[in-house]
This record gives structure tokens, C-alpha cells and sequence, in this order.
């Protein structure tokens, strides 16, 4: 049986090839900024999906760092918008950090968490949870609001691969 080192290797690899993927994509520029290709464990997307950053106001693009700890695959990749303005979103916090849910599954791929990640920034009802927000505030004005969102509707990347690694 494979040791969990050589596991996240491999993980590590195949996340890699599927980031290859969604860097084809004219909504996302992958860079690599840490680890060593193929075995990256952290990259910097930048995104060019209109989104809000406050109340009706609007940004065009973002910058996303996505870092995956010793323990990726077992505990999710951290993702935190850098640079001002943030995300004004229901499952965004305020100081930047993405929730991506509330529980981890190790099963999904980070291809797969940054698709749901880039739905969240259109504000896809897919992925808004309105049962706990991280952002109260851009909550309540998401629920006053409906006929705003989505509020990009350019198609995402699509992956080659299942998802599952």
C-alpha cells in the first residue's frame, strides 16, 4: 500500500495536469508559486470574472492565491483573494478567505474546488449557501437581490478528467 507521501504525490501531479487545463481557459491565469512542477502545492490564479465588491459595485478581475497544506489531500486547499477590493459574497469572508463548504471531501480534485470556486464568484446558486454565510452582510443584500445573479455568466473551463483522483 502506497505511503500518503506518495499519495499526495500523485494527487499532486494530476491537480497539476488539471490546473494546466483550466489555465487554457481565458478566464483564468495559472502561475505556479510554489512546490516544483509537477508537484505544485501552491498557485496564483488570476481571474477574470466580473463579481461584486460591494454593494452594486463590481470588479472585473481578482487575484486568488490557492495553497495546499502537508496534509492535502486529507485537509482542503486554503484560498484567500488578495489585494483590495475583495469579494463581496455571501461565501467569501471579508478579509478574503473563500469557505468552500463545510466539510472537506478529500475526493474532490483542486480542478473541481476551483471551478466551484470560479461559480462562487458569479454567484451561482450551486454554491451560494445561504445556511451559514461567511459574509452576513453580503448576504442579506444577496437575498434582497435575486434578480442580480448570477452575475456573470461566462462559461467556466471544463475539465478532461472525472474529478475524482
Amino acid at each position: 500500500m502506497p505511503s500518503f507521501d506518495e499519495i499526495r504525490r500523485i494527487r499532486l501531479k494530476n491537480d497539476y495536469l488539471e490546473m494546466k487545463l483550466i489555465d487554457e481557459s481565458p478566464l483564468v491565469d495559472v502561475s505556479v508559486t510554489g512546490g516544483e512542477e509537477p508537484y505544485a502545492d501552491e498557485y496564483l490564479l488570476t481571474i477574470n470574472v466580473r463579481t461584486y465588491c460591494g454593494q452594486n459595485e463590481m470588479m472585473d478581475s481578482c487575484q486568488v492565491r490557492i495553497t495546499l497544506s502537508e496534509d492535502y489531500p486529507r485537509n482542503a486547499p486554503f484560498a484567500f483573494m488578495e489585494g483590495q477590493p475583495k469579494a463581496y459574497n455571501p461565501v467569501w469572508f471579508k478579509n478574503g478567505k473563500w469557505c468552500s463548504g463545510d466539510f472537506w471531501n478529500a475526493s474532490e480534485s483542486l480542478g473541481h474546488f476551483v471551478i466551484r470556486l470560479l461559480q462562487s464568484l458569479q454567484f451561482d446558486p450551486a454554491v451560494v449557501n445561504p445556511a451559514r454565510p461567511a459574509n452576513q452582510e453580503a448576504y442579506k443584500w444577496y437575498k434582497k437581490n435575486p434578480r442580480l445573479f448570477p452575475c456573470d455568466v461566462q462559461p467556466l473551463p471544463e475539465l478532461k478528467t472525472p474529478g475524482i483522483m
